[in-house]
């Protein structure tokens, strides 16, 4: 009789524990949350840079949803711009709601791409103000996702280099241009770009050159014989913290000759 007083004891315990395990594990739940939109995520690597009068916009093309997921149906974007004083740093600044530019992957008139780079110019500018963009990406069904900001002021441009000349070599092209007098390293002159243009195609947005260049004159090896080629030089400057290039200098073209 003991024997199975004991049993039924050790029984009862049992199922007290496991009764009290049970309640452990349900532990205290929290507010459900809901699921992350199916939105675009914010564009990469907004930048703003300047060349004489005009802004050159730049970001990178999302890849996901926010929540994840591949991105597959992005329109395109749109972009709000926003003036301000830019001694008061732009803190608060009354952002627009009015969209400034709409572009369409499929029609992008005002804009360009290369890869998965957006690339847009802003013209309409006035020296010594501040501008503010943000960038926000749509889907096919015109939902918004997640925006980009970037901002900085406007500055009035340094002068462009002068007397861009070239000489031609049996398979090279060196340039040769002046110096001004103001292009010192302590006015804030950091060197030069220069761009070469092949056949009818525009300015690449990109120099040939890596680092900004020091010296008065630049060779040319990466050439084709029988291509035509155009060089345009433009002088950069760090001016109030900000990097600014200028116009370019007078254009100069070449062709080298071909060899039968």
């Amino acid at each position: 009789m003991e024997l199975s007083f004991v049993n039924k004891k050790g029984l009862s315990l049992g199922l007290l524990m496991l009764m009290l395990l049970s309640l452990a594990a349900c532990g205290v739940k929290g507010p459900v949350k809901p699921p992350r939109a199916h939105l675009p995520e914010a564009p990469g690597d907004l930048a703003l840079a300047q060349t004489d009068s005009y802004f050159l916009i730049s970001w990178t093309i999302p890849k996901t949803n926010e929540d994840g997921s591949p991105l597959e149906d992005l329109q395109g974007f749109d972009i709000y711009k926003t003036g301000y004083d830019p001694n008061s740093g732009c803190p608060g600044c009354n952002e627009s709601q009015e969209v400034f530019r709409h572009l369409d992957l499929e029609y992008l008139r005002q804009a360009s791409r290369k890869g998965e780079i957006i690339f847009f110019r802003d013209f309409d500018l006035e020296p010594d103000f501040g501008y503010r963009y943000k960038v926000v990406p749509f889907n096919r069904k015109g939902q918004l996702g997640n925006s980009a900001t970037s901002q900085r002021a406007f500055l009035i441009a340094p002068p462009p280099p002068e007397n861009l000349q070239i000489g031609i070599g049996d398979d090279t092209s060196t340039l040769t241009w002046s110096v001004r007098t103001t292009e010192k390293p302590e006015a804030g002159f950091l060197g030069y770009n220069i761009y070469r243009q092949e056949g009818d195609a525009p300015i690449p947005l990109n120099p040939v050159n890596e680092d900004y260049w020091a010296d008065n004159s630049y060779t040319d090896r990466a050439l084709e014989k029988g291509k035509a080629y155009i060089y345009t030089l433009r002088s950069v400057w760090r001016l109030q913290g900000l990097i600014v290039e200028s116009a370019d200098s007078n254009p100069v073209s070449t062709v080298l000759p071909k060899i039968d």
